[in-house]
Order: C-alpha cells, then structure tokens, then sequence
C-alpha cells in the first residue's frame, strides 16, 4: 500500500492506497462489480473517516473509478477509493 494520507473530520490519518493506472475500457459495454466483505455483528466499525478500524483491513479495495462529466472514461482527479463492508445478519 502506498499513496497519500486521508484525514477526515480530525481523524487519524491513515494510508490511502495509490490508484491505477488501469486497462483500457470500452464503456459502452464494461461493466463494473465489487463485492462486499461480510463482518459480525461486533465487528462494525465507527463511521468517522478513520480507515485504520480493524474492519476496514478486512474490505476489498475498490479504486477503479473513472470519470463521467466532464470527460468520459478519464481517471478520477483525485484519488479515490471504497472499502465496501456489511454486518452478518
């Protein structure tokens, strides 16, 4: 992992993955999946822009993002990440 420091609402600052570079898409066909990563219950982490919770290491890293408007199919201008997670019923 490397990359910049994300700090959010006075948060710790934790490591942000570096982002791409990317294959080439054609996007009038690609199609985009991700998958969430099941937790417990007691698991759940505090909603507070601190990725060093125990939970988010276990989340796979979604950083394949493009941009929509202004210019199709670009990379993001900033780097940008999702760490996608739900709680066990």
């Amino acid at each position: 992992m490397g990359g910049v420091s994300l700090q959010v609402c006075g948060a710790h600052a934790a490591p942000v993955p570096t982002v791409g570079p990317f294959p080439p898409r054609d996007f009038t066909t690609y199609q985009p999946t991700a998958r969430a990563t099941r937790i417990s219950n007691g698991e759940a982490p505090t909603i507070d822009g601190d990725l060093n919770d125990p939970a988010w290491a276990k989340a796979e890293i979604i950083d394949e993002f493009y941009q929509t408007d202004p210019d199709v199919g670009q990379p993001p201008t900033q780097p940008t990440i999702e760490l996608p997670a739900k709680k066990a019923r």
